[in-house]
């Protein structure tokens, strides 16, 4: 997909760029973002750069912290994750959750909730409700809507069941998956 220099790039190219190899060589124009550049994440979460368009050369085919490989658009409509902002100096960054284009959970978030529903499975001093109800209500701690609150509620009630060591490993987890919002709502 190699482009021209004087080309622009579609939205959809501009996000798989770097994931095909090619360079970054449309320009100076803005990323498709108003004021914020364009992140690689590998599939298990970890940002390898938030400022691909602006510094190509830190672009990597795979994690160094995991070695999954690395994705810089969403998997189902293939628009570019947004990183960080170009206007503001910034100090972190964390990948979103969610394709801001079509709703689509990125990778690492559908890896965490499928995880954490997992875990509930196999936890023990649950009864088999228990743990149908916990695994129901994970996914809503990953993002905030009307049920967060309630699916907080839930998830603390059940928790508070389960013996020290059980509730580190699911308390871990479950911070994984949840929400800033979802965290203050189970004490986390």
């Amino acid at each position: 997909m190699g482009l021209a220099y004087s080309e622009e790039p579609s939205l959809r190219q501009r996000g798989n760029l770097m994931a095909n190899g090619d360079s970054l060589n449309w320009g100076p124009r803005r990323p498709p973002f108003d004021g914020y550049d364009i992140a690689q994440v590998c599939t298990n979460g970890h940002a390898t750069t938030s400022m691909l368009t602006q510094m190509p050369e830190t672009a990597k085919a795979y994690c160094p912290d995991c070695g999954a490989q690395t994705v810089n658009s969403c998997p189902k409509c293939n628009y570019a994750i947004r990183g960080s902002s170009t206007e503001v100096l910034h100090f972190g960054y964390t990948p979103p959750k969610y394709c801001e284009n079509c709703g689509e959970p990125y990778p690492w978030t559908a890896q965490a909730i499928e995880a954490a529903q997992e875990l509930a499975e196999v936890l023990d001093g649950l009864t088999d409700a228990e743990k149908s109800e916990l695994t129901k209500n994970i996914a809503d701690l990953a993002s905030d809507t009307p049920k967060t609150p309630l699916a907080s509620a839930r998830v603390k009630r059940i928790l508070a069941k389960l013996g020290a060591d059980a509730y580190q490993v699911a308390i871990r987890v479950v911070t994984d998956v949840a929400t800033e919002s979802a965290k203050k709502q189970l004490g986390l």
